[in-house]
């Protein structure tokens, strides 16, 4: 836990300039997304893979890919909808 910490400051004082305000949400997310992957890891190591690491990796693949396809269509279809504006 102590790692993720560093880690997320480390890649703040990277990227972040003074004049940038965190967003809450990305915070959140970036908080799910490093609980998510620590939780995976152990699982996997808990329970070991019935199958090989390609073909392991194959089927996550194929599983997500249309989980992550409706996400965008929806997001797109959200963004195509708010009026554009122009900035110049």
């Amino acid at each position: 836990m102590m790692a993720a910490i560093v880690g997320f400051i480390a890649v703040s004082l990277l990227v972040l300039s003074p004049a940038d305000r965190l967003d809450w949400i990305g915070i959140g997310a970036a908080i799910a997304g490093t609980v998510t992957m620590g939780l995976g890891a152990t699982l996997t190591k808990h329970w070991k893979r019935p199958v090989s690491l390609l073909e392991f990796t194959a089927w996550q693949l194929a599983i997500i890919r249309p989980l992550l396809s409706a996400i965008h269509c929806e997001l797109r279809d959200r963004q195509s909808a708010r009026p554009s504006k122009v900035i110049g």
